[in-house]
């Protein structure tokens, strides 16, 4: 194959040998053995390859060893050996590779040692050393590099010291010394890097000291000191970074105080400052960042007072105050804010009135003000954020009165008001709110009635009421809420009634009704939710029968009965649902009948039937759930015998009996449990004999009878059980 120029071996991973002959293509240029895992690469291999100019070995776990014949390749342009785990040394010195641009060892976790002759690469443009942890960099290593454009020396734990060599590399655009967790200091100067746009030291946690010269570098747009927890910034250190757009100081917990030299920043768009856990003040004034688009100050927990002129910054956009407990927001802050679409102040809770100057914010999309416990009233009117998508004011559980103009918002998405225990909701609140899909007043303890104004959310998809344990009714009728998919009523102990118009939801997906402990439920209820997938009814004490429109629920994937513990019997027949996946009837201690059509649901994954102390459980039972992986029937006081029937469950892989005090014996046999991993048989003290053909479940990995105090065990019973990791036999006297 004389003619050959590409040739991709890539995701060979059971390939073993190199293809004879390889060494005579001598016109080929690219060659990919990228992933071939077993790939055993001979001495020889690349002696002739006089016209390769890519060459990927990425992933080639068997190289131990860079092989001398990588020196013939003298036309190599670029050479990728990422992930080769087990390279250890490069026997080859990349001295002839006059034309390299392009060397990636990424990845090489236990390579010790630099390649030999790398100084020599004077056209190399791109090097990469990422996770490296194992290198020693030696200290003239980056010599002759003068074309170098990026350097990633990621990850590279053995880095102490950058060394002088780099002020070599004057071409350099991108350097990356992100995670040297051991790096303390630069001996270079990087005060001949005149083109470096970007420099990182994410996560340089030991570096005590800024770079010399940094303020030097008047075409850096980008630099990263973020994590850099013992690092000691100097007042004037950004000087003349007059082209940075992008400064990130997040986690630097030595810094106290911004210093005045950010005032030179004029061209800088995005300020993080997150995680300055010892901040205090800004000495600089931000009005000459007329370019800021993005400022973040989260969890600044000491942070006293704003930045001076902040309201000078007409192109901010975002703007973060996260968790800045102790800051103190003047009323005028936010006057000059124009552009400004994001604005988050969770959690400050020094904030006690929304300050007038928010009317400002005409621009705003979304606003933040979850958690501040202390703020009590908006004296803003929000009538002029016509753009306004997003407002959450969940946790704010002082708050009493709705935000004026609320109702003006046409463009609202999503608002919350979760756990405002003492805001009280005005019947008109929601009237204007046409474009509203997400509405939380989940823990509002004073909502006694929901108003008729709610049947204005026509485009609502979510609505979530839990915990409003004093809601008692709902006036508003749900029939016009075409879109509902989500709807939560879990925990509202003292509503009575469902929910006029909710039978014609024929959209809804998911529907709550948890511990509604008062709540009556009608008979045709269900008939009209063909979408419904998620129905739990949990905790409702009053439900004795579960009436026949469950038939109609044909699309339900999960039903929940838990803890309803008057429900004597299911009317309704399990047959027509067929996408059921999960069904919990746990602690239904007056049940007494297993529910009819059970044994069709071919989909069935999950099934509790827990302390159930009058169910019988019929022989067939079990028959058709053919996907059942987890079945549980702990503390099922009237289960004497496990049926044959349980024989047709072979995808099950969890089976806890428990506490079935009466059990003697399992007719089943097991050993069509291939899948089988958990089976708990604790507690089951009138068990006497091992479970049939028990030894032939190879998978099973943890097993208890705990408490058996009268099972007999066979003397070759554990003879199969390979992959059991844990056996609990106490109390087995």
């Amino acid at each position: 194959m004389k003619a050959l120029r590409i040739l991709s071996l890539l995701g060979c991973e059971n390939l073993e040998e190199i293809p004879l002959g390889l060494k005579n293509l001598s016109k080929l240029e690219e060659l990919w053995f990228r992933n071939c895992k077993k790939l055993k690469i001979a001495h020889d291999a690349f002696e002739g390859l006089t016209s390769l100019n890519l060459l990927a070995m990425s992933g080639c776990d068997q190289l131990e060893v860079v092989p001398r014949s990588f020196e013939h390749l003298t036309c190599l342009e670029e050479l990728y050996l990422n992930d080769c785990i087990n390279l250890k040394k490069l026997d080859a010195t990349c001295a002839g590779m006059k034309a390299l641009r392009k060397l990636s060892l990424s990845g090489c976790e236990n390579l010790e040692e630099m390649p030999l002759g790398l100084k020599n690469l004077s056209k190399l443009e791109l090097l990469w050393f990422t996770n490296c942890k194992k290198l020693k960099i030696v200290h003239d290593a980056f010599e002759g590099l003068i074309s170098l454009n990026a350097l990633c020396i990621k990850g590279c734990e053995k880095l102490e010291v950058v060394p002088k060599s780099f002020e070599h590399l004057t071409c350099l655009e991108e350097l990356y010394l992100n995670d040297c967790i051991n790096l303390k200091k630069l001996d270079a100067t990087f005060v001949g890097m005149r083109a470096l746009r970007v420099l990182s030291f994410f996560g340089c946690e030991n570096l005590e000291e800024i770079p010399l010269g940094l303020k030097n570098l008047s075409k850096l747009e980008k630099l990263w000191l973020t994590n850099c927890k013992k690092l000691k910034i100097t007042h004037d250190i950004f000087e003349g970074l007059t082209s940075l757009n992008l400064l990130a100081l997040s986690g630097c917990v030595q810094l106290e105080v911004v210093p005045r030299s950010f005032e030179h920043l004029t061209c800088l768009e995005e300020l993080y400052l997150n995680d300055c856990i010892n901040l205090k003040k800004l000495d600089a004034i931000l009005v000459d960042m007329k370019a800021l688009r993005i400022l973040s100050f989260s969890r600044c927990e000491n942070l006293e007072e704003m930045p001076l002129r902040l309201k000078n910054l007409c192109k901010l956009e975002k703007l973060w105050f996260t968790n800045c407990k102790k800051l103190n927001i003047t009323h005028d802050i936010f006057e000059g804010l124009t552009s400004l679409n994001l604005l988050t102040l969770r959690e400050c809770v020094q904030l006690e009135v929304v300050p007038r100057s928010f009317e400002h914010l005409t621009c705003l999309e979304e606003l933040y003000l979850n958690d501040c416990i202390n703020l009590k009233k908006l004296d803003a009117i929000l009538v002029g954020m016509k753009a306004l998508r997003i407002l959450s004011l969940s946790g704010c559980e002082n708050l009493e009165e709705m935000p004026l103009g609320l109702k003006n918002l046409s463009k609202l998405e999503k608002l919350n008001f979760s756990n405002c225990k003492k805001l009280k909701i005005v019947p008109d609140a929601f009237e204007g709110l046409t474009s509203l899909n997400l509405l939380a007043l989940s823990g509002c303890v004073q909502l006694k009635v929901v108003a008729r104004s709610f049947e204005h959310l026509t485009c609502l998809e979510e609505l979530y009421f839990k915990d409003c344990i004093n809601l008692k009714k709902l006036d508003a009728i749900f029939v016009s809420m075409k879109a509902l998919r989500i709807l939560s009523l879990s925990g509202c102990e003292n509503l009575e009634e469902m929910p006029l118009g909710l039978k014609n939801l024929c959209k809804l997906e998911k529907l709550w009704f948890t511990n509604c402990k008062k709540l009556k439920i009608a008979h045709d209820i269900f008939e009209g939710l063909t979408s419904l997938n998620l129905l739990a009814l949990s905790g409702c004490v009053q439900l004795e029968v579960v009436p026949r429109s469950f038939e109609h629920l044909t699309c339900l994937e999960e039903l929940y009965f838990k803890d309803c513990i008057n429900l004597k019997k299911l009317d309704t027949i399990l047959l027509g649902m067929k996408a059921l996946r999960i069904l919990s009837l746990s602690r239904c201690e007056n049940l007494e009948e297993m529910p009819f059509g059970l044994k069709n649901l071919c989909k069935l994954e999950k099934l509790w039937f827990k302390n159930y102390k009058k169910l019988k459980i019929t022989h067939d039972t079990f028959e058709g759930l053919t996907s059942l992986n987890l079945l549980s029937l702990s503390g099922c006081v009237q289960l004497e015998v496990v049926p044959r029937s349980f024989e047709h469950l072979t995808c099950l892989e969890e089976l806890y009996l428990n506490d079935c005090i009466n059990l003697k014996k399992l007719d089943a046999v097991l050993v069509g449990m291939k899948a089988l991993r958990i089976l708990s048989l604790s507690g089951c003290e009138n068990l006497e004999d091992m479970p049939l053909r028990f030894k032939n479940l190879c998978k099973l990995e943890k097993l208890w009878f705990t408490n058996c105090k009268k099972l007999k065990f066979a003397h070759d019973i554990f003879e199969g059980l390979t992959s059991l990791n844990l056996l609990s036999l106490s109390g087995c006297v």
